[in-house]
């Protein structure tokens, strides 16, 4: 994408394009960091890229951290699915009964049974 190059900053050196359709510029970069510093700036890089041929009829910026370090990284996007499963935090049988009695003492039915809920959450 050598209308990318056309912008002459810092950002433009810590991000690589990696797709364009449908007026979405998805950008790859090694950092979390760039990634949040990129997002932060967003607006005022699209009004940038309008001004370019290429991204004339851009709309939003998608960023995706890809780091350096990875041997499958080639800065092309990969569309993975991330599953994230939620642990059950477990706590101490103490605290489960003392978040019980806690409810015991409580009138709001809705935090009555929220407590309680909690309150199974033995190890």
């Amino acid at each position: 994408m050598q209308a990318w190059q056309q912008l002459d900053d810092e950002m433009v050196a810590r991000a690589m394009p990696a797709k364009y359709l449908d007026g979405e510029l998805t950008l790859k970069v090694t950092s979390p960091v760039w990634a949040n510093r990129i997002r932060l700036q967003s607006q005022d890089l699209l009004e940038r890229l309008r001004h370019v041929d290429g991204f004339r009829d851009i709309r939003s910026i998608i960023v995706k951290v890809c780091p350096a370090d990875r041997e499958d990284n080639d800065y092309s996007v990969r569309e993975k699915s991330v599953k994230y499963r939620h642990k059950k935090d477990r706590i101490s049988a103490q605290s489960a009964r003392l978040i019980s009695e806690a409810a015991d003492a409580i009138d709001d039915p809705d935090l009555k049974q929220a407590l309680l809920r909690l309150s199974k959450r033995e190890p």
